[in-house]
């Protein structure tokens, strides 16, 4: 968070939950604060996690967990962590980090093609519109 405040025009964290990153905003903002120096405003405010979409959150869920990261099983974490569930599920999770201080999402999708390509018509359909309406 430091070199972030000091040097950096924006943070880019991955997996964190939405409390750990609002606490990470408030860092980086507190210790620019104490070395007197003023974040631009379009300073980014980033976060990189994994997103799995289903019909239900529960099958959401169970393809996430049916996968490996990093070498092994992450078990329970994916729930606290990962953008999960139907698009109206992530629209909500999405939001909670919004209002933590997110701005940009940089995303990553586990699966095969066709499930990649499902979701991603379900995104430009149903999640990137709420956010464009918001506007």
């Amino acid at each position: 968070m430091l070199r972030a405040a000091t040097y950096g025009d924006g943070w880019h964290p991955y997996y964190m939950t939405v409390e750990t990153y609002q606490k990470s905003v408030e860092g980086v903002k507190e210790f620019a604060k104490e070395i007197g120096r003023k974040l631009p405003d379009d300073y980014g405010w980033y976060l990189y996690t994994t997103w799995q979409m289903g019909d239900t959150y529960d099958e959401a869920l169970d393809k996430a967990l049916k996968r490996k990261r990093y070498g092994r099983d992450l078990g329970d974490r994916i729930k606290k962590y990962d953008i999960l569930g139907t698009p109206k599920d992530c629209i909500e999770r999405l939001e909670e980090f919004i209002d933590a201080g997110c701005r940009y999402f940089v995303v990553s999708q586990e699966g095969d093609w066709e499930d990649f390509m499902k979701s991603l018509a379900k995104i430009g359909k149903e999640v990137i519109p709420h956010f464009k309406n918001k506007s």
